[in-house]
């Protein structure tokens, strides 16, 4: 983790990539961060929710602290976790809008976060 905002940073990129494809499925859908809203009217939304962090214990150690000679801090370790997040599509269901959404969604994603894990 860069700083304190990698987190953030990460749910913004994220939101992005479903933002764009929900609309090439649905005109006019919108992401939301924030949990699902069940009473909400059924409009073409995303709702994306970070439920969950943990950390990943294959990536724990792997990023040790380097030091100098003199035992100072040269760089700090990364601080590896998983985040889960939640999707939750709404649309009218007479025109399956949250289906198309949710297949745009997984069809781009697949490709886009291999392409960012990858690098």
């Amino acid at each position: 983790m860069s700083n304190a905002l990698a987190i953030a940073t990460v749910t913004a990129a994220l939101a992005q990539m479903i933002q764009a494809a929900a609309a090439s499925a649905v005109q006019g859908a919108e992401v939301v961060t924030g949990p699902p809203d069940p009473n909400a009217a059924p409009e073409h939304r995303v709702h994306l929710f970070l439920y969950q962090v943990s950390p990943n214990g294959a990536l724990r150690n792997d990023d040790l602290p380097a030091r100098s000679a003199d035992g100072t801090v040269v760089r700090r370790p990364a601080a590896a976790l998983d985040l889960h997040y939640l999707l939750a599509f709404y649309g009218v269901e007479t025109e399956l809008e949250a289906q198309r959404m949710l297949g745009a969604v997984v069809r781009d994603l697949d490709h886009d976060v291999a392409a960012l894990v990858t690098g």
